[in-house]
């Protein structure tokens, strides 16, 4: 009897997660390595993003009698600048103006300059000069507002008075009209990032217009400039391609469990083409398949009967959060009682950032619309306990754009998350709370080459799994219809892409010579 007791008791198992093993996450984090060095050091989607892919699907298929594993493909518009851009103006010849630099890591988010390439600035497949007026276009996404415009000139858009029109559209409605070229003036001041949107990559479709003529952002200093030019001439040279590629998404659900109320965990695995990516975010990478790999293991030798889980490794999250897009919107789309399943959302972001301070996701911080749900303040409330129980200092970044909570979000799913810092400077007080250097990177090698293994902060990675398994833990003691209880009513598609079309101009997505690098803005929004 007191066997069939004991056998009943864990046929209803709902037993403390433990965090990810160290050392599983470091020989996942070596194989990343490999497969960038394999790959001209890099992990993108072009490079040795599929080899990472294929190692995460070997690893999640050995528990394929735990979780279902399958691949979700899409594809996606992927910019390039094969040389530098050129702009001059006729009147200010002898005046220099500089050119936004094209190489990877810190150095674009210091550099003053002048003007920049943007994404889907122009599939222009070869070299291209142009010596022409420019035409300022007041309303550019309105159905008249190229009406008046003179084909052959050089649209000049303000970004600030269209904040809410896409990039994409601008460009494709000013080369319908004629336009030769467009210059994308920044209201922000210097220097100005490489404007374009998640909406603009993440909602392509097959079929849609890449526009093909060049497309730069200036500073308003250098739009004033050409206004007070005799005859507005303006000299431009560009080389720019797009290719659309095809990768995919990794999404494995649990067998077991309540698959009406499923937390959902995912990461990016996808880096940038200018570096391997071993942080950003082969670390978050490994800590979510770490901790699936463990939790298959004990599914299987003890049951298991609490809420589903599902994990996700996205792709293209680099080029404008396209994956994790492409995922939720298919949901939105197709299988909206699917959406509803989804108790919550954690993103694991950065994990082992070599200057870290570690971030909580900040609930109150999701734009409007559709603004932050009751589920969102739980969420965060569980990442501050979990700080609590670790005796960690809390700080807080902003939920408005740069990772793939931001779909979600958009879709009404409670969503929150943890990262370690990117870009962004570390205080004399973060210092004296994680250690490291004050008024330096939190991590020195962001979106760069030298984002390897011995950029690795093997603390930082530990810590960040110990507070991925506390918040676990407390989300499976959670209410099962925690994500109902909220009142958060099914999006309809129309609503989920108005409102990305509303909050893709909310940051700015800085690019290099090769498409990449949503976070750009993530400097910023650390609080």
């Amino acid at each position: 009897m007191m066997l069939c007791l004991i056998t009943a008791l864990l046929s209803v198992a709902v037993w403390p997660v433990v965090p990810p093993n160290v050392e599983g996450m470091q020989e996942i984090l070596a194989s990343f390595e490999y497969h960038a060095a394999e790959h001209s050091n890099s992990r993108s989607i072009i490079n040795g993003f599929n080899a990472s892919g294929q190692y995460v699907l070997q690893r999640m298929r050995e528990f394929n009698d735990m979780f279902t594993v399958a691949q979700q493909h899409f594809t996606t518009p992927l910019w390039h600048e094969l040389a530098p851009p050129f702009l001059q103006i006729e009147n200010f010849a002898d005046m220099a103006l500089q050119p936004c630099p094209t190489d990877t890591g810190l150095q674009r988010y210091t550099t003053v300059c002048d003007y920049s390439g943007v994404r889907f600035g122009g599939n222009t497949s070869g070299p291209v000069e142009i010596n022409t007026a420019a035409v300022k276009v007041h309303f550019p996404c309105t159905p008249d507002g190229f009406n008046s415009f003179q084909p052959g000139a050089v649209a000049i858009v303000s970004l600030g008075a269209n904040a809410s029109c896409p990039v994409n559209e601008i460009v494709t409605a000013a080369q319908r009209s004629g336009a030769v070229a467009v210059l994308l003036a920044s209201t922000s001041g210097p220097p100005p990032n490489r404007r374009s949107t998640v909406y603009d990559a993440a909602s392509w479709r097959p079929g849609v217009q890449l526009p093909s003529i060049p497309t730069l952002v200036i500073t308003a200093g250098v739009e004033a400039m050409i206004y007070a030019s005799v005859n507005r001439r303006v000299v431009i040279r560009s080389n720019q391609r797009i290719d659309v590629v095809s990768t995919y998404n990794i999404i494995a659900t649990s067998r077991l469990g309540d698959l009406d109320n499923l937390l959902m965990i995912g990461a990016h695995l996808d880096s940038v083409p200018g570096g391997p990516g071993i942080n950003d975010n082969g670390s978050g990478s490994a800590l979510i398949l770490q901790f699936a790999l463990q939790l298959a293991l004990r599914m299987r030798h003890l049951g298991y009967t609490g809420k589903a889980f599902r994990f996700a490794w996205w792709g293209a999250e680099e080029i404008g959060l396209v994956g994790s897009y492409f995922y939720v919107n298919q949901l939105v789309e197709h299988y909206p009682d699917e959406l509803q399943k989804i108790w919550g959302y954690l993103n694991f972001d950065m994990e082992a950032s070599g200057n870290y301070v570690p971030f909580i996701g900040l609930a109150s911080t999701i734009p409007d619309p559709p603004g932050p749900t009751d589920g969102a303040f739980e969420i965060q409330n569980m990442f501050e306990r979990a700080f609590d129980e670790l005796s960690l200092k809390k700080y807080y970044s902003a939920l408005n754009g740069g990772s793939d909570f931001f779909p979600f979000v958009l879709a009404g799913v409670p969503a929150g998350g943890l990262a370690a810092g990117a870009a962004g400077i570390k205080s004399e007080e973060q210092a004296r709370d994680y250690g490291g250097l004050a008024n330096a990177p939190h991590d020195p090698c962001y979106h760069g080459g030298c984002d390897t293994l011995a950029n690795t902060n093997w603390v930082c990675l530990s810590r960040s799994g110990n507070v991925a398994a506390s918040v676990v833990n407390q989300v499976l003691q959670a209410p099962l219809a925690g994500r109902n209880l909220t009142g958060v009513k099914p999006v309809t598609p129309e609503l989920f892409h108005w409102r990305a079309r509303q909050q893709s101009f909310g940051f700015a997505i800085g690019c290099d010579g090769d498409d990449g690098h949503t976070h750009a803005a993530r400097a910023r929004d650390e609080l």
